[in-house]
C-alpha cells in the first residue's frame, strides 16, 4: 500500500549573508500511513517546523531543498508547478500554524475567512453551503455559532486555536501538519485542544505530522514518534515503544529533562542546557558534543541507523559487540 506521505533522503539548507550556508534539515526520511499520526519533537533549531513548511511547499525565499522526494499519494510534491501545488493546499494538506492570531487576517471576520478557503478551492460550493459546513466546524471545535460573525481580537488564544484547526478541516484534508498547536495555551485549554485533535483525527481518518518540543503532548496524540536532533533524526519508532525504551542518548536526555514538583532540587544537566552544533564534521556524531557516553569513535564515524526492535530504529555512532551497524531503513 503507497504510504499517505513518504519523506526520502529530505535536505534543506538557509542561504545567509556574506555566502554562508545553513543545513537544517539532513538526510531525513520518513513515512505515515492514512489515519496514522507521526510526531516530530525535539529542541528549538532542530528542523521540525522547516519539514513542514517544506511538505506544504512554505519554505521561505533563502531556503533551498538540496536533495530528497516528498511524496503524497505516490506524487512527488517537489516536483509539481506552483499551481497544483496551490490546489492541493488545503484542499489535500493543510496545516495549523503555530502563531494563531497571525494565522487570520484581523480585519475579517473569522466565519467570513473560513468560507473564502472553502469556495477558493471548491469554487462550485455556494457560500450557504460553505456557512453550513464551517457552522458544523465551529459545533465540532465546541465554538458557539454566534462566534462565526466575531473578529479574530474577539476570540480567545484557545478560541483562535480552535478556530484554525476548523480552518484547516475545512476543505476534508487527507493530510495536517501540525506545527506547536499548543503552544503558549493553559492546560486546560491545551487539553481539550489536543482532544478534539484526536476525536477528529479518529472521525476522519486523517494523516497527522504533529510538530513539537513538548514530549508528553506527543505521547499523548501520536501513533509514532521521530526525535530529531541538529536537522537530523536519531531515533524513531512507535510512540509507546520510544518512549518506555528510549535507545538513543538525546532521547533519554529529552525524557529526563522535565523537571516535576516531585524533583526536591532537580536541575537540568550542563548537557540539556547547550546549544546543538550542526557544523560538526560529518564524519562525526553531531550530539557527541553533549553525549555523556561519547567515544573517540563517536567523533570520528558518521552515525548509522542500529535497530532497536520491530520499527524502532536510533542513528548512533556507536557498534554492537563490534559488528557494522544494519544498514539505514
Amino acid at each position: 500500500m503507497t504510504p499517505l506521505l513518504e519523506i526520502k533522503d529530505l535536505s534543506i539548507d538557509y542561504r545567509g549573508g556574506r555566502g554562508r550556508r545553513t543545513t537544517a534539515v539532513d538526510d531525513v526520511s520518513f513515512s505515515l500511513s492514512k489515519g496514522e499520526s507521526l510526531g516530530l519533537v525535539g529542541e528549538s533549531g532542530s528542523g521540525k517546523s522547516t519539514i513542514g513548511a517544506a511538505i506544504m511547499g512554505l519554505l521561505p525565499g533563502n531556503a533551498e531543498i538540496t536533495s530528497g522526494q516528498i511524496l503524497f499519494n505516490g506524487e512527488d510534491l517537489l516536483r509539481i508547478d506552483a499551481e497544483r501545488l496551490r490546489q492541493m493546499r488545503w484542499k489535500h494538506v493543510a496545516m495549523i500554524f503555530q502563531a494563531a492570531m497571525n494565522a487570520l487576517n484581523p480585519i475579517h471576520r473569522v466565519g467570513d475567512q473560513i468560507v473564502e478557503a472553502i469556495r477558493v478551492h471548491e469554487p462550485d460550493t455556494t457560500p450557504e453551503d460553505a456557512r453550513a459546513r464551517v457552522s458544523t466546524l465551529f459545533e465540532q471545535m465546541g465554538i458557539a455559532l454566534e462566534r462565526l460573525g466575531h473578529f479574530p481580537h474577539q476570540y480567545s488564544g484557545g478560541m483562535r486555536q480552535r478556530a484554525i484547526i476548523a480552518m484547516a478541516l475545512a476543505c476534508n484534508p487527507q493530510l495536517v501538519i501540525a506545527d506547536e498547536p499548543t503552544t503558549a495555551l493553559d492546560v486546560i485549554v491545551q487539553d481539550q485542544i489536543l482532544k478534539t485533535i484526536r476525536a477528529l483525527q479518529q472521525k476522519l481518518s486523517i494523516g497527522i505530522v504533529f510538530i513539537s518540543h513538548d514530549i508528553a503532548v506527543v505521547a499523548d496524540v501520536c501513533h509514532h514518534v521521530a526525535v530529531m536532533y541538529a536537522g537530523q533524526i536519531v531515533e524513531i519508532g512507535p510512540s509507546a515503544e520510544v518512549f518506555a525504551t528510549p535507545g538513543h542518548p538525546y532521547t533519554r536526555m529529552l525524557l529526563g529533562a522535565h523537571i516535576t514538583l516531585a524533583d526536591e532540587g532537580g536541575k537540568l544537566t550542563d548537557a540539556v542546557c547547550r546549544i546543538a552544533d550542526t557544523a560538526v564534521s560529518a564524519s562525526a556524531c553531531r550530539f557527541a558534543p553533549r553525549c555523556p557516553h561519547a567515544t573517540s569513535q563517536c567523533t570520528q564515524t558518521a552515525p548509522q541507523w542500529i535497530r532497536q526492535g520491530d520499527n524502532h530504529w536510533i542513528r548512533c555512532a556507536m557498534t554492537t559487540e563490534g559488528k557494522p551497524c544494519p544498514p539505514q531503513p
